[in-house]
């Protein structure tokens, strides 16, 4: 409570000693005139003299009212501003102790979304991986690698989940970086294709794609951004498709002072959407009234808030039992001449690297894995089981490249890179191989030792680009 002074009292007080001076000076004034000496007896016959007097002589008692009045008001507004101001400070106290509940709330958010990321993707890099190298063995029947592809499916489905839900929480955060490099669109929609073939071929759904002739497919953009929009829309549509098939058109570009606007078509004949569902579809966590247990529900908001950071739109145009057509367009900044396009296909033309590699990786599971990969690709290895053996066991010019994961008993990645880079003169690329896939975690590990960072499940294709980078 803030404390204050009253003015009405004051005011009163000055006003009628103010008053005061008006009978004195008219008195002194009225001698003057009458020449009458300034004694006692001139002031009491002036008095009576000059009647105007008896009203003068009230001039205090009116101006104390008046003052008075005056110092009431001056209190009311004081007395309004101290309690705006009471307010206003409870009000911030309130913001800020909202403020600090916010950044608290925010901080286990991301703290339990960067676990639950890390416990998830640890599993799945063994799964993933192990489905990516199978799919590679030439001896598997047709129906074993019907099984494999619909597990691989399956499994890249969960993973898209996952990240659906990281990403959301970028993009509510402004943490959403866009990494635009050659690509080749043709391979990217092959790759998309054979993502979801066993999926649609399990329901007997057919799964195509069309490009028109005149569209040029080697751009400049994130791929895996504009993938990752591509799956969301595909995945939903053979979800929703009983019989028929799932299209994607790519037959559309413009060019626009900043580069070109491309328009993709992802084409169903499945169930279709009612007009009141199209207007809330892109929101979050909306789902179907007709169809329960499908999904998150953040798929599509996902899609048009990447499709946004783009540059482009996401519309939709459906009918109840009719299928839908979801549209979307994107900006590239440039078309890329097509021999430096980056070939993207799925698994497809492995080149042999004939690298010597130090893998440093506690996890059993996933020291199989990335070593079957490496074999793949030619390399050969050696095993650190932690950081400490990866001081043991380097040597210079004993390795082309260091695959280092980043927790681990008795050192980790990044205090075992650090050690390296003080211990010797000559360190081959460190590329970090783990489970962390925020960004913050990502920068953190880039800016304090290693050259360049994949975050699990790594695939046969991902892991040969990367080491293909460097070498």
């Amino acid at each position: 409570m803030i404390k204050t002074k009253s003015y009405r009292i004051k005011y009163a007080i000055t006003g009628a000693l103010f008053g005061c001076l008006f009978p004195v000076f008219a008195i002194i004034i009225d001698c003057f005139i009458l020449n009458k000496p300034f004694s006692l007896s001139s002031f009491v016959e002036i008095q009576f003299l000059n009647p105007i007097h008896f009203i003068i002589d009230t001039a205090p008692l009116f101006l104390g009212l008046i003052a008075s009045v005056a110092g009431m008001r001056q209190d009311r507004i004081i007395t309004i501003n101290n309690n705006l101001e009471e307010e206003v400070q409870r009000q911030v106290s309130s913001l800020k102790k909202s403020t600090q509940r916010l950044e608290k709330t925010l901080y286990f958010k991301e703290l339990f979304l960067a676990n639950m990321s890390h416990e998830i993707r640890t599993p799945m890099n063994g799964i993933i991986g192990m489905l990516d190298i199978l799919r590679l063995d030439k001896e598997l029947n047709e129906n074993q690698k019907d099984y494999v592809d619909t597990i691989y499916g399956s499994s890249k489905r969960l993973m898209t989940i996952l990240n659906n839900i990281l990403d959301l929480s970028k993009i509510q955060e402004n943490k959403m970086v866009l990494k635009p490099e050659n690509i080749d669109l043709s391979n990217l929609l092959e790759r998309l294709i054979s993502t979801f073939k066993a999926v649609a071929g399990q329901k007997g759904v057919k799964l195509n794609y069309l490009i028109a002739d005149n569209v040029p497919v080697h751009v400049f953009i994130d791929g895996n951004r504009l993938l990752q929009i591509l799956s969301n829309l595909v995945g939903n549509a053979i979800k929703f498709t009983n019989k028929g098939s799932v299209t994607v058109e790519l037959k559309e570009y413009t060019k626009t002072e900043d580069g070109y606007l491309y328009k993709i078509d992802v084409i169903d004949t499945g169930i279709g959407i009612n007009e009141e569902s199209q207007k809330k579809i892109f929101e979050e966590f909306f789902q179907l009234d007709y169809v329960h247990g499908q999904g998150t529900g953040l798929g599509l908001t996902i899609s048009k808030k990447l499709t946004w950071l783009l540059g482009g739109e996401i519309s939709v145009v459906s009918k109840s039992g009719s299928g839908s057509t979801f549209s979307f367009t994107f900006k590239v900044a440039k078309i890329i001449p097509k021999s430096k396009g980056k070939n993207q296909s799925d698994n497809k033309g492995i080149n042999k690297l004939n690298l010597k590699v130090l893998m440093v990786e506690d996890n059993l599971v996933n020291q199989k894995v990335a070593g079957l990969m490496l074999k793949k690709l030619g390399c050969s290895y050696d095993i650190a089981n932690n950081g400490i053996e990866a001081l043991d066991i380097f040597a210079e010019d004993k390795y082309d490249l260091i695959l280092m994961d980043m927790q681990m008993p008795e050192m980790n990645g990044l205090e075992t890179s650090q050690q390296l880079r003080k211990l010797h003169d000559k360190i081959p690329p460190v590329i970090g191989l783990s489970a962390n896939a925020f960004k913050n975690d990502i920068d953190m590990y880039l800016a304090n030792g290693l050259d360049d960072y994949l975050s699990k499940p790594v695939v046969i294709h991902t892991l040969g680009k990367m080491l293909a980078k460097w070498t």
